[in-house]
C-alpha cells in the first residue's frame, strides 16, 4: 500500500504542475481586480464567473495561494519520501486506502471542471471526504500532510461546489466567496472538532480563507468582514488543538 500511495502522490504532484502551467495569461485576480463588484450587484454586471473561483487554488496567481499550493506539495513529497525510506514500518495504515482515492481524484477532476463542471464537482466532493476520512483514520499517527492535504481539500472542494451552485443562482463573485468562507467555516470547525488535535487541518483552512479574501475583497469590505469572522472562529478551533 506505501507504494500505491507514493505513486498517488507523484501523479497528484505531476498533474498540479501540468495544470499550473498550462495556466492561460490573465489571472483570475487580475480579473476580479477589474471589476469593482458590490455585494449586491448581479451577476449580469460581473465579467468573472462564479466558476473561476477554483482557479484561485489550481493556477495560483497571488503570494498566498502560492505558498499554499508548495507548501501542500512539500510536505505530500516529504510524507512520501518518509514512507519510502521507512519500509520497515508495517504497523497497519488504515488511512492510506482513503488517501490515495482523494489524491487520484484530486489530480484528475481539474482537468475536466471547464468541460463537465458538474461531474468535476462530484470529484471534488469524493476527493474531501476521501480526505477527511484518511484524517480521521489517522489521528493515532497526526501525519502533517494528511491533514493539511485534507484541509487544502475541504476548501478547494467547498470553493468548487458553490461556484456550481453560485452560477446556477446568478450570484456575483463576491456574494460566492462570502457564501465559501462562510460555510467552509462551519463545516471547518465541525471536522475540525472531530479531528482532535491535528492542527495542520485548520492551518490549510484558515490559509485557503486567506486565498479567497485576498483575491476578491477588492470589490467588497464584506468578503473581508466574512474573512474576519471565519477565521476567527477557526482560530479558536487551532488553538483548541494545539492545547
Amino acid at each position: 500500500m506505501d507504494i500505491a500511495y507514493i505513486a498517488s502522490v507523484a501523479g497528484f504532484l505531476a498533474s498540479g504542475m501540468l495544470y499550473v502551467g498550462a495556466a492561460p495569461g490573465g489571472g483570475v485576480v487580475t480579473k476580479i481586480a477589474e471589476t469593482e463588484t458590490l455585494l449586491l450587484s448581479t451577476a449580469q454586471a460581473n465579467p468573472t464567473q462564479t466558476t473561476d473561483l477554483p482557479e484561485l487554488f489550481l493556477q495560483p496567481d497571488n503570494a498566498v495561494s502560492w505558498m499554499l499550493l508548495i507548501v501542500l506539495w512539500g510536505l505530500l513529497l516529504l510524507d512520501a519520501a518518509d514512507r519510502l525510506l521507512q519500509p520497515e514500518d508495517q504497523r497497519s495504515r488504515p488511512e492510506l486506502l482513503p488517501l490515495c482515492v482523494a489524491l487520484i481524484v484530486g489530480a484528475i477532476w481539474p482537468w475536466i471542471y471547464r468541460t463537465n463542471v458538474p461531474v468535476a464537482v462530484l470529484g471534488a466532493i469524493l476527493m474531501v471526504t476521501s480526505a477527511l476520512a484518511a484524517a480521521m483514520r489517522d489521528a493515532s499517527t497526526r501525519r502533517p500532510a494528511v491533514g493539511f492535504f485534507a484541509g487544502w481539500s475541504t476548501g478547494l472542494g467547498l470553493v468548487t461546489a458553490t461556484a456550481l451552485i453560485a452560477g446556477r443562482l446568478e450570484l456575483t463573485i463576491v456574494q460566492a466567496a462570502i457564501a465559501v468562507i462562510l460555510l467552509g467555516a462551519a463545516i471547518g470547525i465541525v471536522a475540525q472538532y472531530r479531528l482532535d488535535h491535528r492542527v495542520s487541518y485548520s492551518v490549510a483552512v484558515i490559509w485557503v480563507f486567506c486565498g479567497l479574501a485576498v483575491a476578491t475583497m477588492g470589490g467588497s469590505m464584506a468578503v473581508a468582514l466574512a474573512a474576519i469572522l471565519a477565521i476567527s472562529g477557526m482560530s479558536v478551533m487551532l488553538i483548541r488543538a494545539a492545547s
